[in-house]
């Protein structure tokens, strides 16, 4: 992992100033016995040039130390800036996107086991609804981006925008939108939730085939929320239902409550 160029800074500044703090608290009372025995060893007869030499041989000590000190509040200086800098978001990163397989694969089984079907039975109208199934983990929080008017069409193909407009309105489903063979960026979220949303999807785990809800005082964790809707009111796994507005609107408080939340620490 690359490391951030200003912390790296700092943390070499301060082993720095620990390097020069510490030679010169060894030097220091060394140098008063150096201050003694160098003028005999090298014979030196003028007091004067002696008492120099001398002087500047016992500074040394206190220079290395003053410097170090030095060192260690640009260190703090440093390590302040860093704390008081803001993270700059890549609006440009994938939040959501377009699925690979993967999941369409497991989404097929499902939908063969539901309807006693083998995949060389499936048929356009059948592949049109596994595809829905496959966006079954994202649908509802788009659905509650859209529907709110969290989505920012900035920079977004003229058909997208239409789509995410018919999708607010309930005259499309989310999976639609992602079916467009488009990728979700967080650029396409509204500023006022978007750490909102990063933060509620990352506070899922998948473990052993499941999401299971990360410890401590966090909001809510969505992933594993929608696995436990799925599996307590649908009677379905993940991937393995379609999105209907009626399940959506029985969902969607827990996204309003973990929003709620978010808001709060505010």
């Amino acid at each position: 992992m690359k490391k951030n160029n200003a912390v790296y800074t700092g943390v070499e500044v301060k082993k720095d100033a620990k390097a020069w703090i510490i030679f010169g608290s060894i030097y220091t009372p060394i140098s008063f016995g150096i201050f003694i025995i160098f003028p005999i060893v090298a014979q030196v007869k003028d007091l004067a040039v002696c008492l120099l030499l001398g002087a500047f041989l016992v500074l040394l000590g206190p220079a290395a130390i003053f410097y170090g000190v030095q060192k260690k509040k640009e260190a703090e200086r440093l390590e302040q800036q860093i704390a008081m800098q803001k993270p700059v978001k890549n609006l440009n990163s994938v939040l959501f996107g377009v699925d690979d397989g993967a999941a369409a694969e497991i989404a097929t089984k499902y939908y063969c086991e539901k309807f006693g079907k083998s995949a060389d039975d499936i048929t356009d109208e059948d592949e049109n609804i596994i595809w829905d199934w496959a966006y079954d983990e994202i649908s509802y929080i788009l659905a509650w981006i859209f529907e709110n008017g969290y989505y920012n069409p900035e920079e977004t193909e003229e058909d997208l925008a239409e789509l995410a407009e018919k999708i607010a309105k309930r005259e499309a489903i989310p999976s639609d939108y992602m079916n467009f063979d488009a990728s979700f960026f967080e650029g396409n979220v509204k500023d006022e939730v978007l750490d909102f949303v990063n933060e509620y999807l990352s506070n899922s785990e998948y473990i052993k085939g499941h999401y299971v809800a990360k410890t401590g005082m966090i909001i809510g964790a969505y992933y594993y929320e929608v696995e436990a809707f799925a599996k307590e009111h649908l009677n379905a796994p993940l991937l393995g239902f379609p999105f209907t507005w009626e399940d959506y609107d029985a969902f969607k408080g827990h996204i309003d409550e973990a929003f709620a939340k978010f808001k709060s620490r505010k």
